[in-house]
Formats: C-alpha cells, sequence, structure tokens
C-alpha cells in the first residue's frame, strides 16, 4: 500500500491524510500550535472571489464534518460597519441582527461559517491511520530521479509521496521548484465573551464568537518575525470597544502565517511524478476541503473516506 509523507499538520495536510484514509506520516515543524490553530476558524464565501463556489462547498463539508466529529460550527450572518456599497442595512436593521452594533448603519455581506477549529483539528487527528513527526524538513530524497521521502533535522522519513501542505515556507523549500510564496502574518486576539452573535467586519478587523470566547483579528503583513505587534493588537482592541461599547478582556494573543502564492490564488501541483504541492491561499480553513480532495486526485491516490 502506498505510505504518503505529508508535510505540513495545518488543515489541508490534515484533511488530506483523512481523506486519503490510509496509513501516512505527518511531518511539521512547529513547536506547539500550527498555523491553523491561530486563525478565525471562519468560511465567509462572499471574500473568496471567483472560488465563492468552492469556499460554499467548504462551508457544507465542515458542516457535515462537525455532526459526525460533534464539534461546535455555527452558520452566522456577515455584517461590515461602516458599509462599502454591498446590500446597506439601517442602523435599525443592523440592531435586529446585531444588538451590539445599535446606532450604525452597515451592509449585510452574506453568511459564513465559524467552526470550533482546536476541536475538529483534534478530531482529525484521532481519526487519522499513521504518524505523527515533529521535525524540520530540509530537502527531498531522490533516488534515480524518483522522491523515496524527506530529509528532516531528525533523520530521513521515507514515503511513496511527498505532499507539501506548508502554510508557512520559512526554508523556501517550494523554492526548489522554482515556486515563491510571501509569508503573511497576522495575529488573533482572543477575548472573553463579548455577546457577539454574528461574524462582525468593523473596518478593517474580524471577529466572531465561539461558545467560549471571542476571536479577533484582521491585521495582515507580510513578515517572517513571529513575535507579537503590540500596536496591531491594540489597534484590533480598540476597533472592537470602538464599535461595540464593551469591556474587552483579553486572555491571550497568537502570532499565525500564511504562505500566499503572488497572485493570492491557491498552488495546485505536481512538479514531480509523485509529489504535490497545496497552498497559497490566503484563507486556509476556506479552502482546505477541496484542496484536500483536488491533491489526491492530482497524484492519483484514492479517497477513502467519502463524506
Amino acid at each position: 500500500m502506498d505510505n504518503p509523507v505529508i508535510v505540513g499538520a495545518g488543515i489541508t495536510g490534515l484533511l488530506t491524510a483523512y481523506l486519503y484514509g490510509g496509513p501516512v506520516t505527518l511531518v511539521d515543524m512547529g513547536k506547539g500550535r500550527t498555523n491553523s490553530h491561530n486563525s478565525l476558524w471562519t468560511v465567509i464565501p462572499n471574500l473568496c472571489g471567483d472560488l465563492r463556489g468552492e469556499c460554499e462547498s467548504s462551508m457544507k463539508y465542515y458542516g457535515i464534518m462537525c455532526e459526525k466529529f460533534k464539534v461546535h460550527c455555527s452558520l452566522k450572518a456577515v455584517i461590515r460597519v461602516p458599509p462599502r456599497g454591498g446590500e446597506t442595512l439601517d442602523s435599525q436593521e443592523v440592531g435586529k441582527l446585531e444588538p451590539l452594533l445599535r446606532g450604525h448603519d452597515g451592509e449585510l455581506v452574506g453568511e459564513g461559517l465559524f467552526i470550533q477549529g482546536d476541536d475538529f483539528l483534534n478530531a482529525l487527528m484521532e481519526r487519522i491511520d499513521g504518524k505523527f513527526v515533529r521535525a524540520r524538513v530540509v530537502g527531498l530524497l531522490r533516488e534515480e530521479g524518483v522522491v523515496s521521502g524527506v530529509k528532516t533535522d531528525r533523520g530521513r522519513i521515507w514515503g511513496s509521496h511527498v505532499i507539501l501542505t506548508l502554510g508557512h515556507d520559512p526554508l523556501n523549500l517550494l523554492g526548489n521548484f522554482g515556486i515563491n510564496v510571501r509569508p503573511l502574518k497576522g495575529h488573533v486576539v482572543e477575548a472573553g465573551k463579548l455577546g457577539m452573535r454574528n461574524i462582525l467586519m468593523l473596518e478593517d478587523r474580524l471577529g466572531v464568537e465561539g461558545p467560549e470566547s471571542a476571536l479577533l483579528n484582521g491585521d495582515s503583513q507580510e513578515s517572517s518575525d513571529p513575535s507579537v505587534n503590540n500596536s496591531q493588537v491594540e489597534r484590533t482592541v480598540q476597533v472592537f470597544k470602538k464599535y461595540l461599547r464593551v469591556t474587552l478582556e483579553v486572555r491571550e494573543v497568537r502570532v499565525g502565517f500564511r504562505a500566499v502564492s503572488p497572485d493570492g490564488r491557491p498552488l495546485l501541483m505536481r512538479p514531480l511524478s509523485n509529489v504535490a504541492i497545496a497552498t497559497g491561499f490566503r484563507f486556509g480553513w476556506a479552502l482546505a476541503p477541496h484542496l484536500a480532495r483536488e491533491t489526491l486526485k492530482v497524484l492519483g491516490l484514492p479517497q477513502r473516506v467519502n463524506l
């Protein structure tokens, strides 16, 4: 049986392993939480451009999986304040949808899905047939024109296929195939519950509330620096205080990265016969189910787990 090596244990890598349904080796260089943990865990199809259909399909997939895994998911309206020319809502209409925004005109952007991401990632990991290796991949193992695995800082890992689902590429592994990606850094501010009913887009910030906490972000800058940018965190906090008029208790600030292609579109390709690349989209959760399915197709690997 094939035994693929998947480099990157974020949402795309885990979903690829889960759908494959056979033995795999997952390799991730992170020391703790992956970039997929440091996320707002939302899918908003209206932000996906011409990939809106694929993002809508992802919403349906997550809904089915959340029910199967008994993980919290919730469909919410997406409200933008101030409005930017879409379906405008007056302050009274906004107040009915989101009482915390009473007194502000807004815009209904559509619907989005919130997934309790930590629980979802853990549920996937529990259902994968394989092993997890914490290591830094530094290159591919090539023998007589065939890729036989990956070279890591902890030794060699052999596999029938290599799948690169990198959320961040600080060692420029993709450069081996002439592919350049930008590291986009952002912060997730976890706060105490604020009472938000919907997904809120306030100026250039985004917020959503789960069963236990509110998650806020919206900043994005090209950087590989893992340290917290306090000015960005403070702006996020001040924007939500300004519009929601609530006391905001910051519990934790997390830094996450995305490996984004030059045009912002996802990279899905097979540069070598048994190597696939699936990355590049700035909204990692939004396209992960689509990329996972298509990656298996690109390599001619079976999808043993179906919806």
